[in-house]
């Protein structure tokens, strides 16, 4: 898995931008990676671009439960609103978005970047 971090400033955005193959490991550091830049810049918005990305999923939805533990353990604030882009929502998108919302954090799946961008624009 490749991966970028840019600050989009303009909209106190971080966008982490993803391609080659994603599991629950690579997952696992898309968050982590996410938390260290959300606190470097500040921001409570964060976009996850995986529409490049090749995703496996080796751990269903045991796997969705773990990354929101991982968030929890992270500390990420259930104020940071966080949208995520794919090539096609699966299954594994939707239970985690629903999961993740009743953790209380503010999750929504998108397939296109700038309906992503626009709703992170309409939070807070």
């Amino acid at each position: 898995m490749n991966l970028t971090v840019s600050h989009l400033a303009d909209l106190s955005v971080v966008e982490i931008v993803t391609s080659g193959m994603i599991d629950h490991d690579a997952r696992k550091e898309i968050i982590c990676t996410a938390c260290a830049a959300l606190d470097i810049d500040g921001c409570e918005k964060l976009l996850i671009n995986k529409a490049d990305s090749t995703r496996f999923f080796n751990k269903q939805m045991s796997g969705a439960l773990s990354i929101i533990k991982l968030m929890n353990d992270l500390k990420i604030s259930p104020n940071t609103a966080i949208a995520g882009v794919y090539n096609q929502v699966e299954q594994y998108d939707e239970f985690f978005e629903v999961m993740a919302q009743l953790k209380g954090f503010s999750v929504k799946g998108f397939i296109r970047r700038d309906d992503a961008l626009a709703w992170l624009c309409t939070i807070f």
